[in-house]
């Protein structure tokens, strides 16, 4: 048991060897759940007499409040990216793209649906869906002209 009121150098170690999470996997970083055992740990550990200075708690507190805040602003920005992502795809319908096909065709033709049903959304170009990383062109989509030939009469 460590009397001095400060925690071991043990607790702090992350080497891959040593740190374990409950389950027993070794890692090389500390989760929210590895800090609060972490403080949990040293203040059941500590002498009463010497109590844990209170800037090293007010520290580890704010480490703590980092990580939370950092997790939090990943899953956002994840969020954010998939939004924009959809958002792009969106904004080429009726749009006339050229792409490569798995095959290295090149493939032309307007933008009439996107699915967003998988993990990244594709687009439809002449009844075949497509990744948006196979884009090469988007220009705007004109569609063919239709000519109706005009009759003449004499009379």
């Amino acid at each position: 048991m460590n009397v001095t009121g400060t925690a071991p150098s043990s607790y702090f170690n992350t080497s891959p060897s040593t740190s374990t999470s409950t389950t027993g996997t070794g890692k090389s970083t500390l989760s929210e759940q590895d800090f609060l055992q972490l403080i949990s740990t040293q203040l059941k550990n500590q002498d009463p007499l010497k109590p844990l200075d209170d800037s090293a708690y007010m520290a580890q507190m704010a480490q703590i409040s980092t990580l939370q805040a950092t997790t939090q602003l990943a899953s956002d920005m994840s969020s954010v990216k998939a939004i924009q992502t959809n958002t792009t795809a969106a904004s080429y319908l009726g749009r006339q793209v050229t792409l490569l096909d798995s095959k290295g065709a090149t493939v032309v033709g307007p933008v009439m649906a996107v699915d967003t049903s998988g993990t990244d959304p594709q687009i439809s170009v002449n009844g075949t869906l497509y990744p948006l990383a196979d884009i090469q062109k988007i220009e705007p989509y004109t569609p063919p002209s239709t000519t109706t030939p005009t009759s003449t009469t004499t009379g």
